[in-house]
């Protein structure tokens, strides 16, 4: 009989879900995303520098993204670019997290920047034009003043959307002056009502387990949304998700294929972690059937 040696990548996969499942066992860390951006994503890395606006679909809900502009020393607009990468998404989780727990649209952030940084997982704050802050704060920026845009198509005879700002107000102070006060983020009255309406818990110890990989990151928390409420197994083909996740690739069927094969891999690591997750793959697709949540719901009823 043939013994199989773990490859190092299957040693650290296998690592990172039992660091999860004791941290969970221990102290479970219950956070929460709204349904809207459980059910679409934000760009993985940077969009071409000519794209004008940003969609991702979710079979009827339209989710479209165009970047703030600000104006320079000269009297020059430019934009600031889309959000893109695991920042955006953990402030998403973040704020979504605290707007549940403390029912208040104004949310206070830590006492410095790095501690912020921290708290999300990001890890240690280093200065520098290439630094960690200089980072954190240019996708910040980006999250915070990108216009978003949510709408329900299908319908020949209604017209249904909704603007969905982050923010409606903010004071970010990026010094180490504790004397100024603290930081805060008003969330806009429209996405804090989204995410008291229908908030998606989830595992914040996971999230920061998929942070390298923000792919993982939206397959989790759209799995953990899916997953919970279905009552029936459904079949989401690759096509349907290429709307949905995309990775920006090139259309046809060579980028189908990377697609499906980024997929497969990583629906591999989000299974090994929300063990619950009852999904096979298929040559079609991703064959979903109802299974537990990851995190029970005793905890949300709890917080509400």
């Amino acid at each position: 009989m043939r013994v199989t040696t773990p490859t190092p990548a299957q040693l650290d996969l296998l690592a990172g879900a039992e660091r999860v499942a004791r941290l969970d066992r221990e102290q479970q860390e219950l956070g929460f995303v709204t349904r809207v951006f459980a059910s679409t994503s934000l760009p993985y890395k940077e969009p071409p520098p000519d794209l004008e606006v940003w969609h991702r679909r979710n079979n009827k809900l339209l989710l479209t993204v165009t970047p703030g502009v600000t104006v320079d020393a000269d009297g020059n607009a430019r934009r600031l670019g889309f959000p893109y990468g695991v920042i955006p998404r953990l402030m998403l989780a973040w704020l979504s997290t605290a707007a549940v727990q403390t029912r208040d649209p104004k949310i206070v952030l830590p006492e410095s920047m790095a501690e912020f940084m921290r708290d999300l997982g990001i890890g240690a704050a280093t200065g520098g034009k290439k630094g960690s802050i200089s980072r954190f704060r240019n996708q910040t920026g980006r999250l915070l003043e990108s216009n978003f845009t949510v709408k329900q198509e299908g319908d020949p005879h209604l017209d249904m959307g909704a603007k969905l700002n982050i923010a409606s107000t903010w004071k970010l102070w990026w010094g180490e002056d504790k004397a100024n006060g603290p930081s805060w983020i008003r969330l806009s009255d429209e996405f804090f009502q989204l995410i008291l309406a229908a908030p998606v818990p989830m595992s914040m110890h996971a999230l920061r387990e998929f942070q390298k990989y923000p792919v993982q990151m939206d397959l989790y928390w759209w799995l953990t949304y899916r997953l919970a409420f279905l009552q029936h197994e459904i079949t989401v083909t690759y096509p349907q998700m290429s709307e949905q996740f995309g990775f920006q690739l090139a259309p046809g069927p060579q980028g189908l294929f990377t697609f499906k094969k980024a997929m497969v891999d990583a629906l591999g690591k989000v299974k090994a972690v929300y063990t619950q997750a009852n999904v096979e793959e298929t040559k079609n697709g991703f064959l979903l059937k109802p299974s537990k949540p990851h995190v029970p719901f005793k905890g949300l009823r709890a917080i509400a």
